[in-house]
């Protein structure tokens, strides 16, 4: 089958869904399907390359004025060369991974040229009006706009997923086309307990002490002062040393607020850290924590899972799927520093009750392998082929481009 996978965002940024497409692209690829992705470009200009045999093409693109880490293509501008991509491609099946700038492009494309298409929806529309600074009243008729434009092309797309069951439940209120639950899944072999991790403790110079860890991007919707604030608590208590991997725009502020909670010394900025090392920085934790409010699945807890590590989350979104309260980790409220500590404090002071919650990790993640993800979007692009066949034998599919 010829896929074209679309997205607004894709690697070099990096974000949960940007892995999910290239492990999807990958996993696709490697069962002999002609994979292709279509994303912004990282400057003005367009390109086209061929990497681990999928290819690429980027749509040039410019930076959001409020957050110049992440750029866009306006659709306005690039309609026409989205248009004449997929016209030349002519893929069996288009894969839209958001319903934004590119997103809207290729669906508009993809009713011109009567291709069967599936959506899935990775986030709300608080995650993106989130970085525009706008004021409240504002903020709130943008998000009632990002709904419907969502509504305004999912509604109309063959099948539509989502990564947990969360997500759907809070999309479906605002959409008439059933949303079904996909897990972006996971790799379960290339995170286990046995990775020695000394190396890493060497290059960090990690105390002996137990270890808290928190990883991915450092912005501020992760609310990563929480963790920060409730180590400082922990220890008038119990020893510990928290582990905050990644880069993002608030690591200036966090290590400031580091040095001025007195933490200089407890807690380590690892920055970026690559592939290769990655699955073993897991082997550092004795404990995962998340405070993010935001989360619609999570990877970086889905990989902390895989690698056993009990779970202290924020009580939010889509993170009680994956922290069962009680049974693999604790819960608790949102930005509530006592409930962080508290729910720390009991898994790192009771080593029984540690292994006890990491053998229920791992359970819990063992649903989430990706070749099942794969496996399920094999079957959904079939399902959606199917479906488009239908309609158009029916009558119901046109070959007029709807009205942008």
């Amino acid at each position: 089958m010829k896929i074209l996978i679309v997205s607004d965002t894709y690697l070099p940024y990096i974000n949960g869904g940007s892995y999910f497409i290239l492990h999807l692209a990958h996993g696709l690829r490697d069962r002999g399907h002609q994979v292709n992705i279509m994303t912004i470009s990282e400057h003005f200009s367009n390109t086209v390359r061929e990497v681990d045999g999928i290819m690429e093409y980027r749509i040039w693109s410019i930076p959001l004025p409020t957050y110049n880490r992440f750029r866009f293509s306006p659709r306005p501008l690039v309609q026409g060369l989205v248009r004449r991509i997929i016209k030349g491609m002519d893929p069996d099946i288009i894969h839209l991974q958001q319903h934004f700038m590119l997103g809207r492009a290729a669906y508009l494309a993809s009713k011109k040229y009567n291709i069967p298409t599936i959506g899935t929806n990775h986030s709300l529309p608080d995650n993106v009006t989130f970085y525009l600074h706008l004021p409240h009243k504002l903020e709130e008729l943008l998000n009632e706009y990002f709904w419907w434009q969502l509504r305004h092309t999912y509604d109309h797309l063959d099948v539509l997923t989502t990564p947990t069951k969360t997500a759907a439940d809070i999309a479906q209120q605002h959409l008439t086309k059933e949303l079904i639950p996909v897990s972006n899944g996971i790799d379960l072999n290339r995170y286990h307990l046995n990775i020695d991790a000394d190396l890493l403790r060497k290059r960090y110079q990690l105390p002996n002490e137990s270890i808290i860890l928190y990883t991915g991007r450092l912005d501020k919707e992760k609310h990563l002062w929480v963790l920060i604030r409730a180590l400082k608590k922990l220890r008038t208590r119990f020893k510990a040393h928290l582990v905050i991997t990644g880069i993002g725009g608030e690591q200036k502020h966090l290590k400031q607020l580091t040095k001025n909670l007195g933490l200089a010394e407890h807690i380590t900025f690892t920055g970026f850290v690559s592939d290769e090392d990655f699955p073993a920085v897991y082997s550092l934790g004795d404990v995962f924590a998340i405070s993010s409010p935001a989360e619609l699945q999570s990877l970086v807890t889905m990989e902390a899972l895989a690698s056993g590590l009990p779970v202290v989350a924020v009580n939010a979104k889509a993170l009680p799927e994956l922290c069962h309260d009680g049974e693999n980790g604790f819960l608790f409220n949102e930005d509530d520093v006592s409930g962080c500590e508290t729910g720390l404090y009991k898994i790192l002071s009771d080593e029984v009750l540690r292994k006890r919650m990491s053998e229920k990790s791992l359970e819990i993640i063992s649903h989430h392998s990706l070749n099942n993800t794969i496996t399920r979007y094999e079957e959904l692009y079939e399902k959606a082929v199917a479906i488009h066949e239908q309609a158009r034998v029916k009558g119901a599919v046109s070959s007029v481009e709807p009205k942008e």
